[in-house]
């Protein structure tokens, strides 16, 4: 389809936005062209260039607008909105006032590391898709003052007049005033997949997308060619009403954003309501203002993951680069999340569940069935009888004169590689296209024949006559009317039927033959067209005398091929407990067939619902049929699309969008997840979505919702790990307040933890491969929060075998070294940094046998491996190279209070490592007991 082009007709650069100036409304029905050209003071010679630039500076540019983007340096600073950042902000101003002047600066460069990781994922993200939609100036032919002139698309203004081509890209919407085989294709605006005829015919009582005489800006020209009289611009043409929807939207809040929105407020509420419980206590205990802010500090310090908001935007943007690798383009980071966390998807049917590929499979000549090999628009294929294989000469001797009533009766051209677009492809309709690729495949050169038996006129197809005709002089002298058409229509009109060469009389018999195998055809997913010719033998142009007494010659079966892997894609999602509706402009018939064909629909009778249905419907009943698991729309406008994702939303639903028109944008952006086509789409579509199809493939998103399932598991799974260590941050303080036992742990050797040796296995297991019943779960609960109760449950109960271990090993070592309870301990004493050390090693070595436990919330880490995440390994020995450092580098150890531990203290750090480890396995051992029982289990 000619779409990739579109957003460059209406010089679609997506400009800052101006004042939007509106033409003229219409106040009366125009029931002429002379009408048209008398309310826009214009001519068929156009206007001159001095009424041009005047018109212009009334009018506005030709380009559509979009809302003004956000500067780069407040995007840098939305990084920090967020109420991690806030929080982080707060201790460092309170670390300031108290005089812990290198604590201060440690916590706010940990804020600047924070905003600087999530701004430079957002803005790679943001500039991939620039990339994608990089256009040239568009530009447009128009008669100014009777001259040809060729303008930019931006400057075209009302009262112009266009010169249309085959091929063309049309820039505004304008009034037909002359038209020759013209056809448009109008998928942009209206989501058919079938050109629209055009005429000089007015028909203003209907809407604008389905008027003989008017073209849209934003659709295109299949065949044929015409000139047409501008009558609106810009934001005021059908595209530029769609695209002002879309700005409407605003833009919502993701699933993860909301997730961590709560975290950091559940975590903020529990940081400063136990902090402000401990300075309470320093003061009930009579301590010093510096040391009961100091503790305080240290207590809301552990208890705040300070590296949570950092890894998630790695492991999110890491979601980002593995999706890239599978052709999906995520623009929003926070993106990622939302697909794992989508119930229902709404997508389109050509391109994304078909190859967008008209293809003919089967001809059925003189009682015979002949099937046609190949797939596409390259001309290689076989055809076969019985799966017999008839030679292409012989099918071309035998059946000659049906390969020119198919290659005759037809306004379409094959594009061969040495063409343009060095492919093999069609321009114009994708159904006439099939049957050029058809002759082509069995040697029939159609554009030599066609000069030799030359066209005389054409009777265009309508649908109420749902046929059209093309009569041809042939080189022997003799005249031919071609039809092709609806077969049940054609086969009325006909009297003969062509078998063997020969015409033989059509008998009620033979009648219903054929209209069995057209519905044995239709039950297989094939569109259908009868083809017939006459032999004239007057001189008659009237469609009712050249299209009687016809003689009846095959029919076609035509399928836009599914893809290959959207059957398998669509079983996957519904394992998934994902509903998956088409939203289609396309037929009824032609939408209900391909749905049932891929798996999407397996009853017979599913609901199918059209525009016209939804138009008769209220929104409480709409809402009862979106419950349906099988469902179908066809002939939608956007304006419905755009209903259903708002009322599926209101059902609490996550929904995800395709779409790749500028008819689908409003939808795009409403959507929780709006996904657009990357080959077929629109910039505008693009611009509206949150991913970018580079291949246009529902599988693609089907692959996309499993990485981001994948990325929401492995966020909770390195969420497990951060919090694990927060306890064994936590208890030294409340020993300390408590017990009166020395403080095991110092707020700066809290933030080592925090922001160095745990942040890289958290980076690891943000990278761990999707498990392998991850798409055979349902979507998750929406009351299934980052930080849970599953969550908490899950760390305090590590956190206590890390606790026990790092605080026990601190108590063994200051024992071995004469220390009894109630003595006080400098800081400087080699004994009680010694202990200090071995805490700090213990957190870091039990932190390691968590990184294996939190590989999986469930399954054994004898069954999901070891070593199958070689970054784990990675981290691991950097988590030692960095507590080497600590204790081993003299300034650095001196900086950080530690200690030159031996073997024995290092054993003692160790031991309490395998306890953690084999303590959750057995809970695993426990859960998946439980679950084989049908027990709902919370941990």
């Amino acid at each position: 389809m000619a779409l990739l082009h579109i957003a460059s007709i209406l010089h679609v650069t997506f400009k800052n936005p101006v004042p939007l100036i509106r033409a003229e409304k219409e106040v009366v029905v125009l029931k002429s062209i002379h009408e048209v050209f008398h309310k826009f003071s214009t001519s068929d010679k156009g206007i001159s260039q001095a009424e041009a630039d005047s018109r212009l500076k009334h009018y506005g540019q030709n380009f559509i607008h979009e809302k003004k983007k956000t500067h780069i340096i407040w995007k840098f600073f939305g990084q920090v909105k967020n109420l991690f950042a806030l929080l982080l902000l707060i201790a460092t101003i309170l670390a300031y006032l108290i005089g812990a002047y290198p604590l201060a600066v440690a916590i706010f460069w940990i804020i600047i590391i924070n905003a600087t990781v999530g701004f430079i994922q957002e803005y790679r993200a943001e500039k991939a898709v620039d990339a994608l939609r990089r256009i040239l100036p568009s530009y447009s032919k128009v008669l100014r003052a009777g001259k040809e002139a060729r303008i930019l698309s931006k400057e075209v203004v009302p009262g112009d007049v266009l010169i249309l081509e085959e091929g063309d890209n049309i820039p505004a919407d304008a009034y037909l005033f002359e038209a020759f085989e013209m056809s448009v294709n109008n998928a942009t605006l209206t989501g058919e997949s079938h050109p629209k005829k055009k005429s000089l015919e007015f028909s203003e009582e209907i809407p604008k997308t389905e008027r003989h005489n008017m073209v849209l800006a934003g659709t295109s020209v299949m065949t044929g060619y015409g000139k047409a009289v501008v009558v609106a611009t810009g934001m005021n043409t059908e595209f530029g009403k769609v695209a002002h929807m879309t700005l409407e939207i605003e833009d919502e809040p993701s699933p993860m954003q909301i997730e961590v929105a709560k975290a950091a407020k559940v975590d903020a509420i529990v940081s400063l309501g136990v902090a402000f419980v401990f300075f309470l206590i320093g003061l009930y205990m009579h301590l010093g203002i510096f040391e009961t802010f100091l503790f305080g500090l240290g207590v809301f310090v552990a208890l705040i993951p300070e590296g949570l908001q950092a890894t998630i935007s790695v492991a999110l943007a890491m979601g980002v680069q593995r999706m890239a690798k599978k052709k999906a383009i995520i623009k929003r980071l926070s993106a990622v999340e939302t697909l794992g966390s989508t119930t229902v998807i709404c997508t389109d049917k050509t391109g994304t569940i078909t190859k967008a590929e008209m293809t003919v499979k089967e001809v059925f000549i003189g009682n015979k069935d002949i099937h046609v090999g190949g797939v596409g628009y390259k001309p290689e294929g076989d055809f076969s009888i019985d799966g017999k294989k008839l030679h292409n000469d012989v099918f071309r001797k035998h059946y000659g004169l049906f390969l020119e009533a198919i290659s005759f009766c037809n306004n379409s051209k094959v594009l061969h590689p040495s063409e343009p677009k060095h492919e093999w492809g069609i321009v114009g309709s994708p159904t006439e296209g099939a049957l050029l690729v058809m002759a082509h495949k069995a040697g029939f050169d159609y554009r030599r024949e066609l000069e030799l038996n030359k066209r005389v006129y054409e009777i265009a197809f309508s649908h109420e006559r749902k046929r059209m005709t093309s009569v041809h002089k042939m080189k022997d002298g003799e005249r031919i009317a071609f039809v092709k058409g609806s077969p049940k229509e054609i086969i009325n009109l006909c009297k003969k039927f062509w078998k063997d060469g020969r015409e033989v009389e059509l008998n009620h018999a033979q009648r219903e033959a054929l209209i069995r195998k057209n519905d044995e055809y239709a039950d297989e997913g094939l569109r259908v067209i009868g083809i017939a010719y006459r032999r004239m033998h007057d001189g008659s142009k009237r469609a009712e005398d050249v299209e009687s007494n016809l003689t009846f010659m095959g029919l076609v079966g035509i399928i836009d091929p599914p893809r290959e892997d959207v059957a398998g894609a669509i079983k996957k999602a519904k394992e998934a407990g994902i509903r998956i509706i088409m939203i289609t402009g396309d037929y009824e018939r032609t939408a209900k067939s391909i749905a049932k064909k891929v798996g999407l629909v397996t009853t017979d009778r599913p609901t199918v619902l059209t525009g016209k249905d939804l138009h008769e419907m209220n929104d409480h009943d709409l809402s009862n049929v979106l419950k349906n698991d099988e469902l179908v729309f066809a002939r939608v406008s956007p304006e419905h699309k755009l209903r259903i994702v708002t009322l599926l939303k209101k059902q609490g639903e996550i929904v995800a969008v395709t779409g790749d028109g500028v008819n689908d944008a409003p939808a795009l952006r409403k959507a929780n997840i709006g996904v657009a086509m990357g080959i077929s789409g629109t910039d505008v579509a693009k611009e509206a979505a949150d991913m970018v199809l580079m291949d246009d493939n529902l599988a693609t998103i089907i692959n996309a919702i499993e990485e981001g399932r994948a990325v929401y598991d492995n966020i909770k799974k390195f969420t497990t790990y951060i919090f694990t260590s927060n306890w064994p941050e936590l208890f030294p303080f409340i020993a300390f307040f408590i017990w009166k036992i020395p403080l095991a742990l110092l707020v700066i050797q809290i933030l080592c933890i925090d922001l160095a040796t745990d942040v890289l296995p958290s980076l690891a297991l943000g990278v761990e491969r999707p498990e392998p019943d991850i798409m055979k779960r349902k979507p998750r609960d929406r009351r299934d929060h980052i930080i849970g109760l599953k969550v908490l449950t899950r760390s305090f109960f590590l956190g206590i075998f890390e606790t026990v271990g790092s605080l026990g090993g601190c108590l063994l070592v200051w024992v071995m070294g004469g220390w009894v309870y109630g003595d006080v301990m400098l800081e400087s004493n080699p004994v009680y940094r010694a202990g200090i050390t071995v805490t700090l090693a213990a957190v870091i070595c039990n932190q390691i046998a968590n990184v294996f436990a939190c590989k999986s919330e469930r399954n054994s880490i004898f069954k999901i491996g070891f070593f199958r995440n070689k970054w784990i390994l990675w981290a691991i020995l950097g988590q030692l190279t960095i507590i080497c450092a600590l204790i081993y580098i003299p300034w650095i150890r001196d900086v950080f209070n530690m200690y030159p531990i031996g073997p024995i203290h290092w054993l003692i750090a160790f031991s309490f490592a395998p306890v953690l480890f084999f303590a959750e396995e057995g809970r695993k051992l426990v859960v998946r007991h439980l679950e084989r029982k049908h027990v709902v289990v919370k941990v």
